[in-house]
């Protein structure tokens, strides 16, 4: 072997860890964000593993398809192209892990609706108090997307971002604007949908509310506040747990619809032509 092959061996294979490194930007603040790869609930060792995983599996697809290059840009083209895929996978795996926060304002306003926003549980791997219902409910629909393929519609949600927006590319800062007003129209459409995964608790919580009124009316003597506090709360445990079918298809078919405003979003952050 001659210094002309190991020349070529040495430049290949700094090419191929130099867009190893940037595949991996994109793809750990995604694995860092979306539970259903990761998430705050994945020690970070694993996580990093899984970023490594995707990176070996994905590396070489993105080199049969042309879009790593072969000349790496260098100096601060190439820091500007880190920078530029470690926001771009923020973004993304923001995006995505908003579905999932739907059904934690749903615990958190079921709980308050039900007088027990006093129970709470401490997370040891966010260091935070958080409501039980909504840690139920998020740990439930990240079970259910998972059992699913879920997390394979992200994955492939991944391999399109880097269809659209290679990793030497960068997006359409026309388009800012418009990004910006989709994404707050989107989020507000998760708290929307948090308030409609709660409703039938808060509806029933509301009809004990007037029936204990009444009670109350007609019978003063009842002391209808700490007969109301066990009620209550026993009421929306019941109802949750008979509309928890409901509540799982809801869900289901809202996650289908929010991939598709990830396909949107993705389109939106492609390069100018």
């Amino acid at each position: 072997m001659n210094l002309s092959n190991l020349a070529d061996i040495h430049h290949s294979s700094q090419t191929i860890l130099l867009a190893g490194t940037l595949v991996a930007a994109r793809l750990a603040p995604i694995i860092q964000m979306v539970p259903l790869l990761g998430g705050s609930a994945i020690p970070q060792i694993v996580k990093m593993g899984l970023t490594f995983a995707l990176t070996l599996i994905l590396l070489p697809l993105l080199i049969s398809k042309g879009v790593v290059l072969d000349e790496i840009p260098t100096g601060l083209n190439y820091v500007a192209c880190l920078l530029k895929e470690g926001v771009y996978g923020f973004t993304i795996g923001f995006f995505i892990n908003a579905i999932f926060e739907s059904l934690r304002i749903a615990g958190q306003f079921i709980d308050q609706v039900r007088g027990q926003t006093q129970s709470t549980i401490m997370l040891p791997f966010s260091k935070q108090r958080a409501s039980v219902t909504g840690v139920t409910l998020y740990q439930l629909g990240v079970a259910i997307l998972f059992a699913l393929g879920g997390h394979l519609l992200v994955i492939k949600g991944i391999v399109r971002t880097y269809q659209t927006l290679g990793p030497f590319e960068f997006p359409n800062v026309d388009n800012h604007a418009f990004i910006v007003e989709f994404i707050i129209r989107a989020i507000s459409d998760i708290i929307i949908g948090g308030v409609l995964f709660a409703f039938p608790v808060v509806a029933a919580v509301l009809l004990a509310d007037i029936v204990l009124g009444l009670i109350n009316k007609s019978a003063p003597q009842i002391n209808v506040f700490f007969l109301g506090m066990p009620l209550k709360s026993a009421i929306g445990v019941g109802v949750l747990c008979l509309g928890i079918g409901i509540l799982s298809d809801r869900f289901v078919d809202q996650f289908a619809g929010w991939m598709n405003r990830v396909d949107v979003l993705i389109e939106a952050m492609g390069p100018k032509k």
